[in-house]
């Protein structure tokens, strides 16, 4: 059977999805995001795309877009087929990176749109990673708060032109986040993943957001102990060979879980910045194993500290 043509008229407004194989995460360390935000810059221009907000989460992400050249699909089969061969560059690691085709819903309403940007942005609380989304490493946020321009191909006008400014749609994103406030009708989070791709329903912006989450290194390394069954002690002896498995996870998940750089990793954990970067390589090339796979997904599904 064939593949139903996505509805892609110019100028129109899209919710974009994608989570990867077998729910397993597709973005493991700060490098892999930001692989991610320079292949949308890289593209974005060529495919007459805008963003308007995004959200990189561990194993999906979130994108609010306008297409105005009506080539939705090629500009997405750039972004995510280049960012599937960087992972697949690790050694031993060849195979799917994303578990298929990406969702696309074409959103005509704008009260829908604008709470798809509330919605968005509110993934990481949602997900435990942060307890307030201005903590969010790895969304649009912070470039609506501060102006940086970590994403060229982000446009932020539109969306706080709609809201009648910054504080306007951060109490509505706090009035949601509270359930204070309800979505608009025919807007249910838990059917997001199944709507068919036909139907319409959204659109995605972007932001580079530099504030770390909501968790200090100290808390970082004790949830990795807790989740390993190690100690802080033998999480940072050097091994060769079959190597220190917990010390990948807490070179990872100090980037990730406390927003650390490669630099400030290596700092803490006595290594180089090569040797950061080795363990997340270790990471990732034998990710599969089912205790790593354990760990990665007791580590992301812990509230924020």
């Amino acid at each position: 059977m064939s593949r139903p043509l996505r509805n892609d008229p110019p100028g129109g407004h899209h919710h974009i999805m994608n989570r990867g194989a077998r729910h397993e995460p597709i973005f493991w360390t700060n490098e892999d995001c930001a692989e991610l935000l320079g292949l949308l810059d890289q593209w974005a221009p060529r495919f007459q795309v805008e963003v308007h907000a995004y959200a990189l989460m561990p194993n999906h992400l979130h994108l609010l877009v306008v297409s105005n050249g009506g080539r939705l699909s090629d500009f997405m089969a750039k972004v995510l087929g280049n960012y599937a061969r960087y992972r697949n560059r690790e050694p031993r690691r060849d195979g799917p990176v994303w578990r298929g085709r990406f969702k696309s819903q074409l959103v005509t309403d704008d009260v829908y749109w604008m709470h798809l940007v509330a919605y968005i942005h509110l993934n990481p609380v949602r997900a435990g990673l942060v307890g307030d989304p201005r903590f969010s490493h790895w969304t649009s946020l912070d470039t609506y708060m501060h102006h940086s321009r970590s994403l060229e191909c982000l446009r932020t006008d539109e969306v706080l032109d709609a809201y009648g400014g910054l504080d306007t749609m951060l109490e509505y994103m706090a009035d949601v986040q509270r359930k204070r406030t309800e979505g608009p009708e025919g807007f249910d989070p838990d059917e997001l993943w199944r709507i068919p791709r036909t139907q319409p329903v959204a659109p995605t912006s972007r932001a580079p957001v530099t504030v770390r989450p909501h968790r200090s290194p100290e808390q970082a390394i004790a949830e990795v102990c807790q989740v390993t069954g190690t100690t802080a002690e033998a999480l940072f002896q050097y091994r060769r060979g079959a190597a220190n498995r917990p010390a990948w996870v807490a070179a990872w998940w100090l980037q990730l879980g406390a927003g650390l750089t490669q630099r400030e990793v290596a700092r803490i954990m006595g290594i180089g910045q090569t040797g950061v970067a080795q363990r997340g390589r270790l990471l990732r090339k034998y990710g599969e194993e089912a205790d790593l796979q354990q760990w990665v997904a007791a580590l992301t599904g812990l509230p924020a500290a």
